[in-house]
């Protein structure tokens, strides 16, 4: 389908699974892979890596009203958004060989966004100082990330490690927020679980009132990271696993998209009330 005449495809109406909405989205944004608050209306998203570097302005009913082309950006590698309020990071941060020398933030002001059909982007290019080999040995496969959140002035990234022998683990880094080059060193780690990368590797990341929500595939987890060590509060177990790579955290739900996959589904848009999650009360390391 041609750009023109699928920018504006419509949704397809919605249906409730419990308390939680879902609402399908148009095909254009088959490969989603990041979601963030534009306006108190309106959401930004974007696709995953190989497409163009595009922003998709969506009501919030998730049909696509508008177009925004990035000039001075490519899209290596998508894979998460988050904001300040006054700009939005674009992560291509996307790494699944453990291959890229050229990692980095894309920052683009918000205003520019809701008045343009084209904005310009500044880049914030980062490396992990941990990384001597690319690729690393399995062991080592860290290095791939899908989880960008903005916090007390840093951007904070997730990995989604692919490590052999699984060490259930996503590493945290923080970003500066001004453009420039940065070589960054962890800050921690925390174990997500033992089921292997389909269940439990970190796809998406938003932080609200202090929590940091992270998905993987089959759940959305709320981590206290003022604790030591971090402390999961909260759980929700989606119904189905599908490839669900965007989380935010607005108006009191959790707004969660996900690619369509042929054989796994998926391409909808879910909001889900943070009083449908399920307390928890478990430590990591």
């Amino acid at each position: 389908m041609g750009k023109s005449g699928s920018v504006f495809v419509l949704l397809m109406g919605f249906s409730l699974v419990g308390a939680a909405q879902e609402f399908k989205l148009s095909p254009v944004l088959q490969e989603i892979s990041g979601l963030e608050s534009l306006d108190g209306d309106h959401f930004v998203a974007i696709n995953d890596g190989g497409h163009a570097a595009e922003l998709y302005v969506l009501n919030l009913r998730g049909e696509i009203e508008k177009t925004v082309k990035v000039l001075g950006a490519s899209n290596q590698d998508w894979e998460d958004l988050t904001s300040d309020g006054t700009f939005l990071y674009v992560g291509d941060i996307g790494n699944n060989l453990n291959k890229r020398r050229d990692l980095c933030v894309y920052k683009i002001p918000l205003q520019d966004i809701r008045q343009g059909q084209e904005v310009t982007a500044e880049k914030i290019a980062f490396n992990y100082s941990e990384q001597v080999a690319f690729p690393p040995d399995p062991d080592q496969k860290r290095y791939d990330a899908e989880g960008l959140a903005y916090y007390q002035g840093s951007l904070w990234i997730f990995t989604k490690v692919n490590d052999t022998p699984w060490s259930g683990k996503t590493l945290i880094y923080k970003l500066g927020i001004q453009p420039g080059n940065y070589t960054l060193s962890m800050n921690r780690s925390i174990f997500i679980g033992d089921g292997g990368w389909w269940s439990d590797a970190v796809t998406s990341a938003d932080q609200h009132g202090g929590f940091f929500f992270l998905t993987t595939y089959n759940r959305i987890l709320k981590y206290d990271l003022g604790q030591q060590p971090a402390l999961c509060t909260a759980v929700y177990n989606f119904p189905e696993s599908t490839q669900k790579e965007s989380i935010l955290i607005y108006d009191e739900c959790s707004w969660v998209a996900d690619e369509y996959q042929t054989f796994l589904g998926g391409g909808k848009l879910y909001k889900i009330p943070l009083s449908d999650f399920k307390k928890w009360n478990s430590k990591t390391k």
